[in-house]
């Protein structure tokens, strides 16, 4: 009788022990793969700026913005950095920066920055400080040199073809570049400079900026 109370034991206790081994086991499995997913959604974010057909933003402070050359209305800065809220430094690299945001590239200006990324070229298009009005400019410029320059190329391939001269292959695909600049930078331009003024309403300020995080 002993040995089939035993027995009874075991066989009544024996499915709670597995129950609950197969739920721990199936908590881990889901902490794990919510882990897994926020690590993802981390890492999207921060490779965001080399996509490259992009528009991001980031809060701040930038650390690092070294002048490289002048550009009419603008200017090249290289190895720009930014040290983000939570403390992580944020490398964005080389830029095209218009006059009109200059100031945003002063090393200890601090506020929210708006970045775009066009096949591989860099840039500011807004800006808003802690303290002080925000502004936003996309460089419409390179939209408009890029657009005249393709033009130009392919009317020059269509007036030879037209005159028995020869096609220019070198003309043509210089043409062909620049149209599909121009392009890029319209869908980026339209798309960013949208996002910057829907973010009108949600600006930064210091309740909603955290303290920036000083590491090293």
């Amino acid at each position: 009788m002993g040995t089939q109370g035993s027995q009874s034991a075991h066989a009544f206790v024996a499915p709670e022990v597995w129950s609950g081994g197969f739920v721990a086991h199936s908590s881990e499995r889901i902490a794990a793969a919510q882990q897994l997913a926020s690590d993802s959604a981390m890492r999207a974010v921060k490779q965001e700026d080399q996509h490259t057909m992009s528009h991001f933003l980031i809060d701040g402070t930038i650390t690092t913005a070294r002048l490289k050359h002048r550009l009419i209305g603008g200017a090249v800065y290289t190895d720009v950095t930014v040290r983000q809220d939570d403390g992580d430094q944020r490398r964005i690299g080389s830029m095209m920066v218009l006059n009109d945001l200059k100031h945003a590239m002063i090393p200890g200006a601090r506020g929210r920055f708006y970045f775009h990324n066009v096949l591989g070229t860099k840039g500011i298009h807004g800006f808003r400080p802690l303290a002080g009005a925000g502004l936003g400019s996309f460089p419409g410029r390179w939209i408009v040199m890029t657009l005249i320059i393709g033009l130009l190329n392919l009317s020059m391939v269509a007036g030879w073809l037209l005159l028995g001269e020869g096609f220019g292959s070198f003309t043509f695909a210089t043409g062909l570049i620049c149209l599909t600049l121009s392009a890029a930078y319209t869908v980026v331009s339209n798309a960013a400079m949208r996002a910057y003024r829907a973010d009108d309403a949600l600006g930064p300020n210091s309740g909603k900026l955290r303290p920036a995080v000083a590491r090293g």
